[in-house]
């Protein structure tokens, strides 16, 4: 036990800071890893030369209905996916 008027020693600095080195360390060592072998890169330039036409709307009458399930938001986009699910079944 400390002697009256001598403050105890903290060990929770020294700990505290060991977890952060290793902690950084780890981090650091996770960013620098790429586990894909460069396959995600190659994926997002592939991506990336992707090109979309305007939306057919004539053609797709059930297009509209989805845009707007999407802009009302909520639920309704979800409930929209499974009608859509069952139609494709029937």
């Amino acid at each position: 036990m400390a002697a009256t008027g001598q403050k105890k020693k903290s060990r929770t600095l020294p700990v505290l800071l060991t977890v952060l080195m290793v902690v950084t360390a780890v981090a650091v060592g996770l960013r620098m890893r790429d586990p894909s072998g460069g396959k995600e890169q190659a994926l997002a330039e592939e991506l990336a030369q992707l090109t979309f036409e305007a939306p057919r709307w004539g053609d797709f009458p059930a297009l509209r209905l989805a845009r707007q399930a999407g802009l009302t938001g909520g639920t309704l986009p979800a409930i929209f996916n499974a009608a859509n699910e069952v139609a494709v079944q029937a």
